[in-house]
């Protein structure tokens, strides 16, 4: 990932009521003006135009929630692959990598590729996600932390 206004990818799985082509990755960024941008803000804009306003993303607000309750839907309930680029000038490289219960292939191939793409990111991936009352959680056991070596396709779990 090489613009630096790129804030979020999404692997779309195949979806024929969505109009989705598998594999196909997107990628959101924030107005040029958005100075204070929320990923859930992107992710929820996102939703609404490939899902539209009837789905799950009609009724959510823009900046009221957390990144993790629009990502939950984009990955759970419509089987995407979402990265949220973390990066700062303090902490280096980062971002959130979040995955569906299963893949399909062309998902898992542009998935290879895109990681192929994010050298020297440390990333802690995210799978297994459940809503609970409203909140969105996680089983320490199905979050791993992985740095991806810049001299090779070796990932190593931190």
């Amino acid at each position: 990932m090489n613009d630096q206004d790129v804030k979020a990818a999404i692997i779309n799985p195949y979806d024929e009521d969505a109009l989705l082509a598998a594999g196909n990755i997107v990628y959101l960024k924030p107005d040029e003006d958005d100075e204070n941008f929320w990923h859930s803000a992107l992710l929820i804009e996102y939703g609404r135009r490939v899902y539209g306003d009837s789905s799950i993303f009609g009724v959510l607000s823009n900046g009221m929630y957390l990144d993790d309750v629009p990502v939950y839907f984009l990955v759970e309930e419509f089987g995407n692959v979402v990265f949220l680029d973390t990066s700062h000038k303090r902490y280096g490289k980062c971002g959130l990598l979040f995955l569906p219960s299963s893949l399909d292939f062309e998902q898992e191939e542009k998935l290879h590729d895109f990681l192929d793409g994010l050298r020297n990111y440390q990333i802690t991936a995210n799978y297994n996600m459940k809503l609970e009352d409203g909140i969105v959680c996680y089983d320490s056991d199905d979050t791993c932390s992985i740095i991806f070596d810049s001299d090779s396709r070796t990932k190593k779990r931190a």
